[in-house]
């Protein structure tokens, strides 16, 4: 049998936190469009279209990695006293610092501020400067998009699984989905941040972000499926 997880957390509301932000990073990865990050024209005309609908999609996706961040540093509150532990910290510790880029990013730059900048287009506002400020803030997003896919998806989903693997916590195939999307992550972030190949970097981004969503939405079932009652400790599955 696996190791047994830290009786202070209570797996169920654990579970559900995490059930709450898969669900809703299903939902945001899903809607947004992939709009083109060299074109601050193309962007400012599509969310023109509709200001409210972006906004309101970025709020999704905002509260997704705010739920998903929270239920990480719980989650890794179990393996205090299993082999798994730094990995754990590392994976929380991770998670806090890219989720707060993320949000910022997500929240501030693409949500708020391009949907200001769009609002201006529609009203009749000069168009060459406005699409100039759209490039220079889509090319800042697609920058701090690369770290977070680094450090965010890749790095604290790939310390997330090694945690899970090394107390083998949780079945085996949430445990690698996290390590091999985290391990993606890592290498698509890389290569967003130095603009190599964007068309597929950008697509690799949505696979990652859809694959990380996965293992979190599994183990949120496998944590809120558990039969011990709030804050005992459950053996886990076997290795």
């Amino acid at each position: 049998m696996g190791a047994r997880m830290d009786g202070t957390i209570d797996r169920r509301f654990v579970g559900g936190v995490l059930l709450a932000g898969g669900v809703l990073a299903m939902v945001g990865n899903g809607l947004h469009p992939i709009l083109d990050p060299d074109s601050g024209a193309t962007q400012l005309v599509a969310i023109a279209g509709d200001t409210a609908y972006w906004s309101a999609l970025h709020l999704v996706v905002v509260l997704a990695v705010v739920l998903l961040t929270a239920g990480t540093v719980l989650f890794a509150r179990g393996f205090t006293g299993t082999a798994g532990e730094s990995a754990a910290w590392l994976a929380a510790v991770l998670a806090v610092i890219g989720g707060s880029i993320f949000a910022l990013q997500l929240g501030g730059l693409d949500g708020a501020v391009m949907t200001v900048l769009a609002e201006e287009l529609a009203a009749g506002g000069d168009e060459a400067a406005l699409t100039a400020t759209a490039s220079a803030m889509a090319a800042l997003d697609v920058g701090l998009l690369g770290i977070v896919t680094i450090v965010y998806l890749g790095g604290t989903f790939v310390a997330l699984g090694w945690a899970m693997h090394v107390t083998a916590i949780s079945a085996p195939w949430i445990r690698w989905t996290a390590l091999v999307a985290g391990g993606a992550g890592v290498v698509v972030g890389t290569l967003m941040y130095l603009r190599v190949a964007d068309g597929v970097a950008f697509y690799g981004f949505r696979l990652v972000a859809l694959a990380v969503t996965v293992a979190a939405l599994g183990l949120a079932v496998e944590l809120r499926r558990s039969e011990a009652p709030a804050g005992v400790p459950t053996s886990a599955a076997p290795a």
